[in-house]
């Protein structure tokens, strides 16, 4: 069973039963195709959040290499934009353990999952760990950085 999505907007108000009539059809036949064996469904009915937006994504990647740049200066190491990621990720996001076959792995959480809201808190987190523990301001171009911070 595939997941279904169904986002209903206050601008779209005149159109928005159609929404709500093909979201009630789809769990309609959801409910019908049913079976004793199967696991049930789940309907979450939630505010809409977008995920993160481009001005976040493209925030996140300039101070990651920024940061990269700071510590491989400071320590004379070689680190990617890509490990401080999953430094920064493992740091403020964790991670959960599944069992695969019997072996217990570590699955990093992704920023791909976070909505704008949280990712603006993940990058306050970053923002406060570098000025805290690297000794490193980052860089706040006031266009992008406003923008990415839901502020512009």
């Amino acid at each position: 069973m595939d997941e279904q999505r169904f986002i209903i907007r206050p601008e779209d108000r005149g159109q928005n039963w159609r929404v709500a009539r093909a979201c009630a059809d789809h769990l309609r036949a959801q409910c019908a195709a049913l079976t004793p064996e199967s696991q049930g469904i789940e309907v979450v009915v939630r505010p809409y959040r977008k995920r993160r937006s481009l001005a976040q994504n493209r925030l996140l990647w300039w101070w990651l290499n920024q940061i990269a740049e700071h510590i491989n200066a400071s320590q004379g190491t070689a680190f990617s934009d890509e490990e401080i990621h999953e430094w920064m990720k493992r740091k403020f996001l964790g991670a959960d353990v599944v069992e695969l076959h019997g072996d217990k792995v570590e699955v990093r959480k992704s920023t791909r999952k976070l909505n704008t809201q949280q990712f603006t808190e993940y990058l306050e987190q970053i923002d406060w760990f570098c000025v805290e523990h690297l000794d490193m301001m980052l860089p706040r171009p006031e266009d992008l950085y406003e923008e990415a911070m839901g502020r512009g």
